[in-house]
């Protein structure tokens, strides 16, 4: 979950965007609240209700895994208090690297040791000539198939086990083009753990 950050949208829904992190921690609280009592009372500044039955319970228990999106300190905040994972769009590896120390730091502090797990939301633009992408211009999970692994590798040595890939292609045909290249030349690399 995110707080978001387009004030249109906020606009269109009648909610102001400065209460966007305000409401989100309450949509947390009110969401486990709804998965792990029943029935359930809830009271917030934004929702307040009482005797609420929800169903279906979620399997997972004892509440389905809560990803926290977003790059700003109150998004890492968030993760520690209530994530079991950190999830950031990619981002160049030295501002990754300096969200992670501080994401350790937050965890640290808060008396969470372990702190939340980090997972990554990678767009992957796969070139499928063998000319690879050059220069500063150059983004994570852009180029040849060689490039995209070396960066997959360089999340492997950040401790992020999770990369979840949006494939960019022109066309339906390319995207399941590039889609084959990178189970055969870049997924075959990064054997599933036993």
């Amino acid at each position: 979950m995110t707080a978001g950050g387009a004030p249109d949208e906020f606009q269109a829904l009648g909610v102001p965007s400065h209460q966007r992190g305000t409401r989100t921690d309450e949509y947390l609280r009110l969401m486990v609240a709804l998965w792990t009592q029943d029935p359930t009372n809830f009271k917030g500044r934004c929702f307040s209700f009482s005797d609420v039955r929800f169903q279906p319970k979620p399997r997972q228990k004892p509440h389905p895994p809560i990803w926290v999106g977003g790059r700003s300190e109150a998004a890492l905040r968030r993760a520690v208090a209530v994530g079991e994972a950190w999830h950031l769009t990619s981002r160049p590896l030295p501002m990754l690297q300096e969200k992670m120390a501080q994401l350790r730091h937050l965890a640290h502090e808060s008396g969470r040791a372990k702190g939340p797990g980090v997972t990554v939301h990678q767009s992957v633009q796969l070139s499928t000539g063998h000319t690879p992408a050059t220069g500063e211009a150059r983004r994570l999970g852009q180029g040849t198939p060689q490039q995209i692994r070396e960066d997959l590798y360089h999340y492997q040595e950040l401790g992020i086990p999770v990369v979840v890939c949006n494939f960019a292609a022109p066309n339906f045909e390319e995207l399941g083009r590039a889609m084959e290249i990178f189970a055969i030349q870049v997924m075959a690399y990064f054997p599933e753990p036993a």
